[in-house]
């Protein structure tokens, strides 16, 4: 069997076989159960999403291509039905993250099946020529002293199998797990079984840590605009800097629903790595409605074309009433077609970072919409908006 080592910069085939190299891409895949599937779905991204938050961390050294997950399934499930779909789309990612196994825990499938299970998922990650990511199971609150048990010779065997296979493990457990009760640290989760939004900012942080101790991260940066003048991005005026009636909003936006929020256009923050200007909306108070602002009629896509969007992000959601904001890209002046959210019910303060998502242009779809929804309380600053026909500047198959 193949080894990947984080002292090698390759796999190193066994001795009746040639080595493989390592891909050098990368593009994240995810797969698991009900914990996974919190990233969201195929369009919108939301903050309990583990590997959002690492993504954000890592300014999209690590990028996202898919997750399969879903409530409730066992690893036999994920090994019978997300395995197959994840191996037939398989250029489109180079490492695949495995959080699996909490369900077989709450089932009492026996420790020895379920690491069978998750070797049979390595393995053929590994086959594929890909690079698994084992991460340990996160703690369950409740459970008991059998399922505890089970929990923690689970990891145990998770640890032992990623050593044996030289693949690299993300340790959630130890992130999440307050020593004293075996529990999830308080804040952390959901419910019994599920991190919240906290918790998993918590799992991102681990996973960035990981990923860039063992290599993954690439020399690659996000499209965005550095300069006034850019004629590749469709959206005019990207570093916010232009404001002809000085009502903070910068020129190409407006504003449909303040509901109490104030804008601004705010130079970057001394060692800010920010061209331009931030465009900042603060809402003081929750006033009960939500704050809308938008930028309309973006005319650069025709059905089929591969569209990257990126920008500077950061946010302080975390106050007493909490805010919540989302950004969301329509098809221009139809807010019931959704093409991709890159924020979606974001709650937690985050730092600087960066954002970056693609999407494929549907049929019947010439030009884009971009809404920001605000509630609660707090602030948000956006910075550096670019959006990237890929299609039409020759770079799809990149």
């Amino acid at each position: 069997m193949a080894r990947y080592g984080t002292g090698n910069p390759g796999y190193v085939g066994a001795s009746s076989g040639p080595s493989m190299s390592r891909p050098r891409g990368n593009r994240f895949a995810l797969l698991g159960d009900s914990i996974t599937a919190q990233h969201g779905d195929a369009i919108r991204r939301n903050a309990k999403g583990y590997f959002h938050w690492a993504a954000a961390y890592l300014n999209q050294q690590i990028r996202y291509a898919v997750h399969f997950a879903t409530g409730g399934y066992t690893t036999e499930q994920i090994n019978t039905v997300h395995l197959p779909a994840l191996l037939a789309v398989k250029d489109k990612w180079d490492y695949c993250a495995v959080l699996a196994g909490t369900n077989d825990v709450g089932n009492a499938v026996p420790v020895p099946t379920i690491i069978r299970n998750l070797s049979k998922t390595y393995k053929t990650i590994i086959a594929a020529g890909r690079v698994p990511v084992a991460c340990t199971l996160p703690p369950r609150n409740g459970a008991s002293a059998f399922q505890q048990g089970n929990i923690m010779n689970t990891n145990t065997g998770i640890k032992m199998l990623a050593a044996k296979l030289g693949i690299p493990l993300v340790d959630f457990h130890a992130a999440l797990v307050n020593p004293t009760t075996a529990d999830y640290t308080a804040g952390y989760n959901a419910d019994q079984i599920h991190p919240n939004s906290l918790g998993a900012r918590v799992m991102g942080k681990m996973f960035a840590d990981t990923m860039t101790g063992i290599g993954a991260t690439a020399p690659w940066r996000s499209p965005l605009s550095v300069a006034v003048n850019d004629p590749a991005n469709f959206l005019s005026n990207p570093l916010f800097t232009l404001d002809s009636n000085s009502d903070g909003v910068p020129d190409r936006w407006t504003v449909h629903a303040a509901s109490g929020a104030t804008f601004s256009l705010e130079d970057p923050a001394g060692g800010e790595p920010v061209a331009g200007k931030w465009f900042k909306c603060t809402r003081a108070t929750d006033s009960g409605a939500t704050t809308t602002y938008r930028v309309a009629t973006l005319a650069g896509v025709q059905p089929g074309d591969r569209v990257a969007v990126s920008l500077k992000f950061k946010a302080t959601l975390e106050g007493s009433p909490a805010g919540k904001f989302g950004l969301m890209i329509f098809k221009d002046k139809d807010v019931n077609t959704p093409l991709l959210g890159l924020l979606h019910d974001w709650d937690r303060d985050t730092q600087l970072c960066t954002i970056y998502g693609e999407f494929l242009t549907p049929v019947g779809v010439t030009g884009l919409q971009v809404d920001c929804n605000f509630s609660g309380a707090g602030t948000v600053w956006l910075g550096q908006m670019t959006f990237r026909n890929l299609t039409a500047a020759g770079l799809n198959d990149l």
